[in-house]
């Protein structure tokens, strides 16, 4: 990874990061009620958005239509409301807000947009919202339905996603606590045309961020000691992925490549770098400063990785990563992937110990021609020799 870009803009801890799907903008949050879209392009920031009437940014979602173009951004802030704004040409624009939960001064823990019938998801204090993007210009937000059925132990809600196009989604809860967070996870699947619950798992790990792999397994930070992988639905653990922890943070965990890459954030301002094909485990790091480093998102665009890693500590500073990686569209499947892994992972040494075999073949090869006109002429000198 190379860094590209260090983008200053916040002046308490950033929650959030978050790469818009064209990947032209990167919008940030953070406890000084300050949301940020930074251009990604020319580097610098596009707009700063206020928000000193409703305390911390603390969760985000960018809108977009189906054929991937960008409509708008949403923000969750710590009074627990969710706000709208519509691209237009040069900025985002005010639209409206609503409030997610009766209850004043609770964070929107997290916000999801599908764009399949343009739904948003938001969870506050426990509690899951389904709600629907105005076609008219996208204009106002109505609410859908309301997710009642969630434990009634599960206090914080840890991730949310859609998955099956929009026509399902799965919240991750857990319990926090001040000194130990996260005891426990609770996944639960919902299918969002009739709000009914599609299955529901207890994973006995502690966690802080999951999220869902291209490949059909599950990912959680278990703030023991590092990243556990599941199948899913989260039935069975898998393997584990071990890192030094100190200090009990919740980080973000991203993906790149087709899920070969996780990148986990630190205690200790270095993100972890996980490359589940080459054997390796954490093999490198992120060197983004000293600190805890929260926030994190990912994105690839054709054959370049990009990573966006952001401190929770002073200095509160964003960092862009670049890295070359494989287009998705033309990389194949995780077999040859593998084997692309593999074949970066070999030491000096094993590399010259396979060029000298491939030498000393080709050299024997050689030689083959000689000995077949020898063996010829030994057989004819015998057969004149001995007619019979």
């Amino acid at each position: 990874f190379k860094l590209s870009h260090t983008f200053v803009g916040h002046s308490k801890a950033i929650n959030f990061v978050e790469f818009s799907p064209d990947g032209a903008f990167l919008v940030s949050g953070g406890d000084d009620s300050v949301a940020v879209v930074w251009d990604l392009k020319a580097g610098s920031r596009a707009q700063t958005i206020l928000l000193p009437f409703h305390g911390p940014v603390t969760s985000s979602a960018w809108a977009f239509s189906e054929d991937g173009n960008l409509t708008g951004l949403l923000l969750g802030c710590a009074d627990g409301m969710i706000q709208f704004y519509r691209k237009d040409i040069t900025q985002f624009t005010f639209v409206t807000m609503e409030q997610t939960s009766p209850h004043d001064k609770t964070d929107v823990e997290a916000v999801a947009f599908s764009a399949c019938r343009n739904r948003v998801a938001t969870a506050t204090a426990g509690v899951t919202k389904l709600w629907q993007l105005s076609p008219q210009g996208i204009s106002s937000i109505s609410k859908l339905a309301t997710c009642e059925s969630q434990p009634q132990s599960a206090d914080f809600v840890s991730s949310l996603f859609f998955w099956e196009g929009g026509d399902q989604l799965t919240i991750c809860y857990a319990e926090s606590h001040e000194m130990v967070p996260l005891t426990s996870l609770l996944s639960v699947s919902y299918d969002v045309e009739s709000w009914t619950k599609k299955w529901c798992y207890n994973l006995p790990r502690r966690i802080g961020a999951a999220v869902k792999l291209p490949n059909g397994t599950f990912a959680v930070t278990n703030l023991i000691n590092g990243v556990d992988i599941f199948n899913f639905p989260p039935t069975q653990l898998l393997q584990t992925y071990t890192h030094p922890i100190v200090k009990n943070a919740l980080v973000d965990l991203v993906v790149l490549c087709n899920g070969e890459l996780l990148v986990v954030g630190s205690d200790d301002g270095k993100p972890r770098i996980l490359n589940r094909l080459s054997g390796n485990g954490f093999d490198s790091v992120l060197p983004h400063g000293t600190g805890v480093v929260q926030a994190l998102d990912a994105l690839q665009v054709g054959g370049t990785g990009y990573i966006a890693s952001a401190s929770a500590e002073d200095p509160y500073d964003i960092k862009i990563w670049s890295v070359s990686v494989m287009d998705p569209e033309t990389s194949g499947d995780l077999t040859r992937s593998a084997a692309r892994s593999v074949s970066r992972s070999l030491s000096v040494s094993q590399l010259g110990l396979i060029v000298a075999l491939c030498l000393l073949a080709q050299t024997i090869a050689s030689f083959l021609p000689l000995f077949s006109i020898l063996d010829a002429l030994v057989w004819g000198a015998h057969f004149s020799l001995n007619p019979s």
